[in-house]
């Protein structure tokens, strides 16, 4: 309770143009909005992830059907539509990257699915 207390003293003390930068702050990070030169940061970080998860869900599948040696699982790992389903993917990350919220869940998801599967 005392932490709420302080908080809202530091708070009340804060100029209007203070309170709202920060309130316009957290709101546009929250989006992914790039207002600052750390949102802007932010976005390109998320669009680099998501191009990387593009290329992690290409290679992944074709470098477990190589080393299984397996002509058909091979076959389906470099099938005709992947490269097409590679470039729509690359497309989307870059001209819709995620916001906050589900980038972060996502990379969670997907941190989680590759430590139980380890």
């Amino acid at each position: 309770m005392k932490v709420l207390s302080l908080l809202w003293e530091l708070w009340s003390g804060l100029s209007f143009q203070t309170k709202l930068t920060l309130c316009s702050m957290v709101v546009f990070t929250a989006l992914g909005l790039p207002r600052t030169e750390f949102s802007l940061m932010w976005h390109e970080l998320r669009v680099a992830v998501g191009l990387q998860n593009c290329m992690e869900d290409f290679t992944d599948p074709l470098m477990t059907a190589l080393a299984s040696g397996d002509e058909g699982s091979i076959d389906h790992a470099l099938g005709p539509e992947k490269p097409q389903q590679l470039k729509s993917c690359g497309n989307h990350a870059i001209q819709h990257p995620e916001g906050t919220i589900p980038f972060v869940l996502d990379e969670y998801r997907r941190g989680t699915l590759s430590h139980s599967q380890k």
